[in-house]
């Protein structure tokens, strides 16, 4: 039971989709914070960075499931899991998120909105970031976090049963 409290649903039920783009109805999105561990040569951001998060998505994520991953970057701000990378030794701060909210809010609103499903796996730090749509965000401690994670990958996207 514990498990399903900790995947909660993020919402403002005053935002609305951008009208320009139309919602993909079978497209989900996953938005993942960096991490400090990372490889040590530079390559596609899902190989480079390292930390738990990115060892249960390189495990499950499958190609064909209709899932988009992006990263929040300390770095590089929101990148493509496939985009090149060197690795870096930057960590988020509380003033890094704050300017990331206002730099990226409108951004994320409107890839949000081409989603028919958005999941953030991250700290708490990084969640701050998000702007105030809908989206699941995965909490709890780390295991239950990657415990949720891996479900949801192995799901194509979708939440356990009695968890949305």
């Amino acid at each position: 039971m514990e498990d399903i409290r900790n995947l909660i649903r993020y919402t403002n039920e005053n935002t609305t989709p951008n009208p320009g783009r139309q919602k993909n109805i079978n497209h989900k999105l996953l938005l993942v914070s960096c991490t400090k561990r990372k490889s040590s040569g530079s390559g596609k951001a899902i190989n480079v960075y390292d930390g738990q998060y990115f060892h249960v998505i390189r495990k499950r994520y499958r190609p064909d499931a209709g899932i988009d991953i992006k990263i929040i970057s300390a770095k590089y701000g929101l990148i493509d899991a496939d985009d090149e990378i060197d690795p870096y030794d930057h960590k988020m701060t509380a003033k890094d998120a704050k300017i990331y909210k206002q730099a990226y809010e409108k951004d994320l609103q409107e890839l949000f909105s081409g989603y028919s499903t958005v999941t953030f796996c991250g700290s708490k730090l990084y969640a701050s970031i998000l702007p105030e749509t809908n989206a699941y965000i995965i909490k709890g401690r780390i295991g239950i976090q990657l415990h949720l994670l891996k479900e949801w990958l192995c799901n194509n996207g979708q939440a356990a049963q009695g968890q949305q």
